[in-house]
């Protein structure tokens, strides 16, 4: 049993060393207790700060990808307006998804609908897709 083990774990390390090797910007490689493991963390893109705009974009290109290929061809003059509706509908879309009980997520939901009030009302909360909503 000790031979089969030992391949494999050459097999492993060979895989390692050859990716070590390989251009990977994206990632940096991050050693864990296992001398035969390696896992790799994504590095930022941009330590500055996005303004609203740029958050909404990046949440339509991140959780919505077909979309946000297909807002690129719009027309500039529509363009920015249509990445931030399709940030809020992230927004809404992801209620579901990042709640484990029903009555947080009626309690998030309660949250867009002042929200929106808010913003159409002229006081917009402090969150970036209701900061673009309102412009």
């Amino acid at each position: 049993m000790a031979a089969p083990m030992r391949i494999w774990y050459n097999s492993a390390e060979f895989f390692v060393k050859s990716a070590l090797k390989l251009d990977i910007g994206k990632f940096t490689p991050t050693v864990v207790s296992s001398p035969s493991v390696i896992s790799y963390n994504k590095r930022r893109i941009s330590t500055k700060n996005f303004d609203s705009y740029q958050y909404c974009l990046e949440a339509v290109r991140k959780y919505d990808y077909e979309n946000y290929l297909c807002t690129l061809l719009l027309p500039e003059p529509v363009k920015s307006a249509a990445f931030v509706i399709r940030a809020f509908n992230v927004e809404i879309a992801q209620v579901r998804d990042s709640v484990s009980a029903s009555n947080i997520g009626q309690m998030r939901m309660k949250f867009w609908k002042d929200a929106l009030d808010r913003t159409f009302a002229g006081n917009p909360p402090e969150q970036p897709v209701t900061e673009e909503l309102a412009k």
